[in-house]
């Protein structure tokens, strides 16, 4: 799982269980193309676990949240809340690109995430979780709206944290005092993100002073 997370491969896994005992595991699995098969199929294991467990509840509802990975193509993220064996679980179900961040195509990619864990989700949906983007909340054409169809029964969330963080926002922007700070730390950030002998020389003054450097990245 730390692989999948750092998107590593083994031969950068230093920590070896295997290796820290002393055991001679050479090389036929330390490789990306293996580190990719092994965690395809935890994947597929993960998957399959999942499946079961939302066979029995009788309802379920959707958390979903749109992020752009490294190479700049919109990714739909999809969580799941339900009850198994009186407990409330969370489960992480799936991620999707998206090609166009709309209503018709999040929408679409969510269904197909859905159906690849539940067949029976449609039925048992009973809440969608989302920000407040239009896309997500529109009337007409937002995803909830089309997730929803004639089932009025359903009830679409908008986030709290995004709503805090909506409220948040806008009355900070009223203190004359944060829009310096936030000045001043964007300056700073940009003046050494930006310039590689601006970086060089933080670093030398660092050293000069005996100090370890903490350099933005």
């Amino acid at each position: 799982m730390p692989l999948a997370r750092r998107r590593d491969n083994f031969l950068t896994w230093s920590g070896c269980l295997d290796e820290k005992k002393g055991i001679a595991v050479g090389s036929t699995y330390r490789n990306e193309k293996q580190a990719k098969e092994f965690m395809h199929h935890i994947a597929e294991v993960e998957r399959s676990n999942i499946r079961e467990n939302l066979k029995n509840p009788t309802f379920l509802s959707i958390m979903s949240d749109g992020s752009t990975d490294t190479s700049v193509k919109d990714e739909e993220l999809v969580y799941v809340r339900f009850c198994h064996k009186g407990k409330i679980e969370l489960k992480f179900v799936g991620i999707k690109s998206v090609e166009k961040a709309d209503g018709a195509h999040i929408s679409n990619a969510i269904s197909a995430i859905m159906e690849g864990v539940c067949d029976e989700w449609r039925s048992k949906l009973v809440a969608l979780g989302t920000d407040g983007a239009a896309v997500m909340t529109g009337a007409k054409n937002g995803v909830v709206s089309r997730l929803k169809g004639d089932r009025a029964y359903i009830i679409g969330i908008h986030c709290m944290a995004h709503r805090l963080q909506l409220t948040f926002s806008d009355a900070i922007r009223s203190n004359v005092m944060f829009q310096k700070v936030e000045d001043l730390l964007s300056g700073l950030y940009t003046f050494y993100h930006t310039s590689p002998l601006n970086r060089v020389n933080l670093v030398n003054s660092f050293q000069a002073l005996g100090h370890t450097p903490l350099v933005p990245t």
